[in-house]
């Protein structure tokens, strides 16, 4: 092997590394768990499926203490690739406390992440009430298996 096709593979190496590099910001403050009395689940897909209504006082306690809704974790975004699946209403007996948006991949898929980007992942609302598409929290696979055993999907 020559040494120009070992620096091309370098090369490709670490542009694989910094497409994959994540910067560290501040995550939201999850909400508090003996306030929330529902959180509801809501599919995004087009086939207007209904939302699905947590109410048990065990899973939402279970739902909000989950690690995916912790400070810690969150990175900053690639606004394009921050396209949601689910919202996720935590919701008190005033009305909504929070919102998050709740996603899988690189969705839509786009170069790198065809092959090498999985998992799930959340993002927060904006002011707007939109996604918040500067930040998002990557769900190790753990979080994630747990976090669905407590939210059921649409």
């Amino acid at each position: 092997m020559s040494n120009e096709s070992r620096g091309w593979r370098w090369f490709v190496l670490l542009g694989l590394i910094a497409a994959c590099a994540r910067v560290p910001v501040a995550g939201p403050v999850p909400p508090a768990p003996p306030t929330i009395s529902s959180v509801i689940i809501t599919s995004l897909d087009a086939q207007h499926q209904p939302a699905r209504v947590v109410d048990d006082r065990g899973k939402i306690r279970a739902i909000v203490a989950s690690p995916a809704f912790s400070r810690e974790g969150w990175v900053q975004a690639d606004p394009e690739r921050v396209a949601p699946l689910y919202r996720i209403d935590f919701r008190t007996a005033a009305g909504v406390a929070a919102v998050y948006w709740l996603g899988a991949r690189s969705h839509p898929s786009t170069f790198p992440c065809y092959w090498f980007c999985s998992g799930w992942w959340v993002a927060t609302s904006a002011a707007t009430g939109d996604v918040d598409r500067s930040r998002y929290k990557p769900l190790p696979e753990g979080i994630s298996l747990d976090l669905w055993r407590d939210l059921p999907r649409p």
